[in-house]
């Protein structure tokens, strides 16, 4: 049996010292206290992402599976490569997050829509997403909705 870290997705079984003996397990990638109690074991994958609510690929109906930085919010799918971010139990395309949306700049205020959403693994010196600002080219880390 293969365990996954719930915050990272790391596979613990690989990491020193690992065991299941007292029901949890410390992930030395993040720090996430996980359970590795047989409460945690899933049949099939299908199993787990239903019993933790998480939605179907919405591009091919594929099963999705966590990436980083947190697998808990960040998905692929194998299926069709496209990648989301969950967001209020509905899984977005990150190439279409940002259109159309409510959220607004932190510097000027004014709706983000249009602007360019960048992901935490396309640039290399962020360790999360952003939103460039269409109007005054402010990067947003975190905006007001």
């Amino acid at each position: 049996m293969t365990w996954y870290c719930d915050c990272c997705n790391a596979v613990m079984n690989d990491q020193p010292g690992f065991n299941t003996s007292t029901g949890k397990w410390e992930c030395t990638e993040c720090g996430e206290i996980n359970d590795v109690s047989s409460n945690n074991i899933y049949a099939t994958e299908e199993e787990y992402q239903e019993a933790m609510g998480i939605p179907r690929c919405p591009q091919c109906g594929g099963m999705v599976v966590g990436d980083a930085p947190d697998a808990l919010i960040w998905f692929n799918c194998p299926t069709c490569g496209d990648r989301f971010i969950l967001e209020n139990g509905e899984l977005i395309n990150v190439r279409h997050w940002h259109k159309g949306s409510s959220k607004t700049c932190a510097n000027c205020g004014q709706s983000m829509s249009g602007g360019e959403y960048v992901a935490p693994w396309e640039n290399g010196n962020n360790p999360d997403g952003y939103i460039k600002c269409p109007h005054c080219g402010y990067v947003n880390f975190e905006w007001d909705e």
